[in-house]
């Protein structure tokens, strides 16, 4: 999940999927659309936070 802030300050969080095709090499990427809503809360503030779901169930949390 991608959490951001929105301009009225209200956290957004928006589910979010890697390539799966691809063997993990320790970074992550995610793509967006330039004119997205993600990228106009991003830019406004760019403190997100990240969180991962592994295989076995176990919840990761990264700001």
């Amino acid at each position: 999940m991608l959490s951001t802030k929105n301009a009225d300050g209200a956290i957004c969080s928006r589910p979010m999927s890697n390539n799966g095709d691809l063997e993990y090499d320790g970074a992550s990427w995610f793509f967006y659309y330039g004119d997205s809503r993600k990228i106009a809360d991003i830019n406004a503030d760019p403190q997100v936070g990240l969180t991962y779901t592994t295989q076995q169930s176990r919840h990761i949390h990264c700001n």
